[in-house]
C-alpha cells in the first residue's frame, strides 16, 4: 500500500503521528479524519504477495519518543510471556460493555509491556496462551505508555515453556500437555499439533480442545452426532525409541455422562504401531492393542469427575525404532436408539520417557 500524502497534515495523538485533514473545530486547529470518499485518494494499493517482514528488537530499543523508528512498525520481540496474573484471560473483553483490554507480557528477566487489543477483535474471546515465545505485532505509544497490537492471535507464538517452569525430565520423548492448542470461547477446534494426526475414521467426529479450570485438554463425545458409529482417531508424532531403553508411556483421562450402569459408556481404546508412517490413515495400518495396561478414568453418570485418572505406566520396552501412539474413541449415536455410546473422553498429559 502507498500513501499518497500531498493535502494531508501530520500532526500526533499522545506520541503516535498521525495523517488527516487539517481544520478549523470551534475556531481552533484540528486534525480530522481523512473522509471515507477520499480515502482511495491518498491510499494507492500495490502489487500482491509482498508479506511484511518483522524486526526483531528488544525492548530498550523501544522509546516512548515520537521519532522512534520501530513506532507503528511490524516487530518482533523473544522469550515473552503473559504474566501470572492475566494467563487465565481471554485477548479482551466479551461482556457487553466491550472494553478495548491491556494485558501485559514480559520477558523472564526485564519490563513488562503491553498487549492491546480491542473487543471488536475476532479472536477478542479466546483465552491467551500460557506459554513463552516470541510475539509479533505493531509497536505503539500512547504518552509515556508502551504498546502491542496484534494483528491475529497466530503473532502468539507461546509455545515453549514459562520461565519458572522446570525443562522435562531426561529420557522425555514425548510430552504434551495441550497448552499450545487454542480454545473457542463457544464451539469446537481442532486439535492441531505438528507431526500428530486427529482423524475421523467414522461418524464425522475428531478430538477438539478444550478448557477447564485454566486447564487444556484433548476432548470427544459421540453425543449429537446421530452417527450409529463413531470412531475417531488422535495419534501422536513419530516416537524413536532406538536412544533409550525401559521406555514407558503415561496419561491422564476423565469420563463423564456414562449413563447409569456405565450405560452410555463409549470406549477409548490405546494403540501402539511401529507399521504406521505418519500419513494416511491409521486405520490402514496395523496396531497393538495396549489399552489392559492402563488405568482409564471409571467416569461418573451426568458429569465429570472431579480429578483426571492418572495411566499408570505402560510397556513400551518391547518395541524399538519408531512408533506411533494413538487413541481411539469407539461411540455410538444412533437416530432413535436407546443403544447410545455417548460419554465424553477427555485425555491430557502425555508422556512417553525413557532411561
Amino acid at each position: 500500500v502507498f500513501v499518497k500524502v500531498k493535502g494531508l497534515t501530520i500532526s500526533d495523538d499522545n506520541g503516535t503521528m498521525l495523517l488527516g485533514y487539517k481544520a478549523t473545530v470551534a475556531g481552533l486547529p484540528s486534525l480530522e479524519g481523512i473522509n471515507g470518499t477520499m480515502i482511495g485518494q491518498h491510499l494507492i494499493g500495490g502489487s500482491i504477495g509482498n508479506p511484511v517482514v518483522p524486526i526483531d528488537v528488544d525492548y530498550t530499543q523501544l522509546s516512548t519518543n515520537m521519532q522512534n523508528r520501530y513506532i507503528n512498525a511490524l516487530i518482533r520481540l523473544r522469550g515473552y510471556e503473559f504474566i501470572e496474573a492475566d494467563t487465565s484471560k481471554t485477548y479482551s473483553d466479551t461482556s457487553v460493555y466491550k472494553r478495548t483490554t491491556n494485558l501485559k507480557i514480559k520477558p523472564c528477566t526485564g519490563a513488562e509491556v503491553i498487549v492491546r487489543t480491542s473487543a471488536y477483535a475476532n479472536f477478542a474471546g479466546l483465552k491467551v496462551p500460557p506459554g513463552n515465545g516470541d510475539i509479533t505485532s505493531i509497536y505503539t505509544v500512547f504518552g509515556s505508555t508502551r504498546q502491542l497490537v496484534i494483528r491475529d492471535t497466530s503473532d502468539v507464538q507461546f509455545t515453549e515453556l514459562r520461565c519458572n517452569q522446570a525443562p522435562p525430565p531426561a529420557g522425555t520423548l514425548l510430552l504434551e500437555n495441550f497448552e499450545s492448542q487454542t480454545v473457542p470461547a463457544t464451539g469446537f477446534n481442532p486439535i492441531t499439533i505438528a507431526g500428530w494426526m486427529n482423524l475421523a475414521e467414522l461418524g464425522g467426529r475428531n478430538f477438539s480442545a478444550k478448557q477447564f479450570s485454566g486447564n487444556k485438554y484433548a476432548e470427544l463425545s459421540a453425543f449429537g452426532s446421530n452417527a450409529p458409529v463413531v470412531k475417531a482417531w488422535l495419534v501422536t508424532k513419530v516416537i524413536n525409541l532406538d536412544g533409550t531403553t525401559n521406555e514407558r508411556l503415561t496419561f491422564d483421562t476423565k469420563q463423564g455422562f456414562i449413563g447409569t450402569g456405565g450405560s452410555t459408556a463409549a470406549a477409548l481404546k490405546v494403540l501402539v504401531s511401529t507399521t504406521y508412517t505418519g500419513t494416511g490413515n491409521p486405520w490402514d495400518a496395523t496396531w497393538t492393542d495396549v489399552t489392559s495396561q492402563a488405568t482409564l478414568s471409571p467416569g461418573t453418570v451426568t458429569s465429570f469427575p472431579s480429578a483426571f485418572t492418572p495411566s499408570g505406566n505402560i510397556d513400551l520396552s518391547a518395541y524399538s525404532g519408531d512408533i506411533y501412539v494413538a487413541f481411539r474413541y469407539e461411540g455410538a449415536d444412533p437416530t432413535g436408539s436407546g443403544s447410545d455410546l455417548t460419554s465424553t473422553w477427555q485425555i491430557d498429559n502425555v508422556s512417553v520417557i525413557g532411561d
